[in-house]
């Protein structure tokens, strides 16, 4: 079931998801020996759908013979739904429950609708799942890079948040890494996979379908927006932390007195 809610956020149309069972006490390797490459292949080939794994799922133990069962179903749904991107395989999933529960399609997309809505103004004020000590800003950024991964490119100062002492400042920074690095990334499901066997693969996934509340064409100067908003943020706390300490050496003090200057911005140096 966490393989299915990793894929969820990722359901572009024109996605094709199958889920493969391996026999008890097998993993991919030992299958192919038992049964060679042909035999695991087919395998693959006769995989259950994506949308037969979700509706077994919710069908289980539901007795939709029962109102309370077809209401445990929409609400079972409504939490898949919302995860979802728009598109015609959500809506032919919500057609679909309402055919089981012999629900007018117009009313059941009126409340998942509504939950959905509610859900994002939520999570709207609620940091991502899985980061220590978010920060919101770069949560919202960093979802954002993280579902339009092109607009990396147009960043050019992210190098000056280096030293962030902030995980997810530290994520953002590794995600635009590997963007400038890899500029052909175009998607969510491409750039996780290049985070797949690295230790911010699952610190990443919340962000697929995190609500950056971010709408229209001009996503590259919100996303440079919102990093110039978390260096000057940066800025201010080492700035606290300078004027904190006693007994400043020179090169300090300058540095100091060019942070506090308007407009100042520092380039990345290690901080004794």
């Amino acid at each position: 079931w966490k393989a299915l809610e990793t894929v969820l956020p990722m359901m572009q149309d024109g996605k094709v998801v199958s889920f493969v069972f391996l026999p008890h006490g097998h993993d991919p390797d030992s299958l192919i020996r038992d049964e060679g490459v042909h035999g695991f292949e087919q395998r693959i080939t006769e995989g259950e759908s994506i949308e037969n794994v979700i509706f077994d799922r919710l069908q289980a133990n539901t007795n939709l013979s029962r109102m309370d069962g077809k209401a445990k179903l929409i609400e079972e749904f409504r939490k898949i739904f919302v995860d979802l991107p728009e598109g015609a395989f959500r809506d032919l999933m919500a057609a679909e429950v309402a055919s089981l529960t012999k629900m007018e399609k117009s009313s059941l997309m009126e409340r998942l609708n509504r939950a959905e809505n509610s859900s994002a103004g939520h999570q709207q004020n609620v940091p991502a799942k899985g980061v220590a000590n978010p920060n919101l800003v770069a949560c919202q950024a960093l979802a954002l890079l993280v579902q339009n991964p092109k607009c990396g490119l147009s960043v050019n100062n992210w190098k000056q948040l280096t030293l962030s002492k902030d995980e997810t400042v530290q994520i953002l920074v590794d995600v635009l890494e590997e963007i400038h690095f890899n500029p052909d990334i175009d998607s969510s499901a491409v750039l996780l996979e290049h985070f797949r066997d690295a230790p911010q693969y699952d610190k990443l996934l919340p962000f697929v379908s995190f609500e950056h509340r971010i709408l229209g064409d001009d996503l590259e100067i919100q996303l440079q927006s919102f990093i110039s908003k978390i260096e000057d943020t940066e800025r201010s706390e080492e700035i606290k932390r300078f004027s904190q300490q006693e007994n400043l050496s020179k090169e300090e003090e300058e540095e100091l007195l060019q942070m506090i200057s308007p407009g100042a911005r520092k380039s990345p140096r290690t901080i004794h």
